[in-house]
């Protein structure tokens, strides 16, 4: 399941590079370009039966039934594919644009998949939409630390 999820991801990193490079020239904001990605990523899995049951969420800010939180203040992943009201089977997504310097998002990803917390995402993603293709990357994180690609 790891291997698909990480599949639909770069998958669809690559086809908005291909159909949105403008988004990326103009410094469109951040939601304008997940919300493009989010759009391939979910044709693709629903062209997968094992992906085809999950749910692709934006800005999700629920944990189970409960305000999804860390260190008590609430927050918002970018993307998310998951079955609603678990933590199981899942794919956190945080983006940010070559353009925005600002960035905390690798330490909440370290945490949404550390065991100390109550989420304990199986895999997170971050991803810095670069002003090519080529030099952007997918860093990843399982039980709170970054792993190799291939991992």
């Amino acid at each position: 399941m790891e291997k698909k999820l990480k599949h639909t991801l770069e998958s669809a990193i690559r086809t908005f590079y291909q159909r949105d490079r403008a988004l990326i020239k103009l410094k469109g904001t951040e939601q304008s370009c997940v919300f493009r990605i989010g759009i391939y990523m979910h044709e693709i899995m629903m062209q997968d039966n094992d992906l085809k049951g999950l749910s692709l969420d934006c800005e999700y800010n629920k944990n189970k039934n409960d305000p999804k939180r860390l260190k008590g203040v609430q927050i918002r992943p970018d993307l998310i594919i998951h079955e609603r009201g678990t933590n199981k089977n899942n794919l956190v997504v945080e983006f940010k644009g070559w353009w925005n310097f600002h960035n905390d998002d690798v330490e909440k990803l370290k945490k949404l998949t550390s065991q100390d917390y109550d989420h304990r995402y199986k895999l997170a993603a971050f991803i810095r939409l670069e002003k090519e293709e080529k030099s952007t990357r997918c860093r990843y994180f399982k039980e709170g630390k970054e792993v190799t690609h291939g991992s």
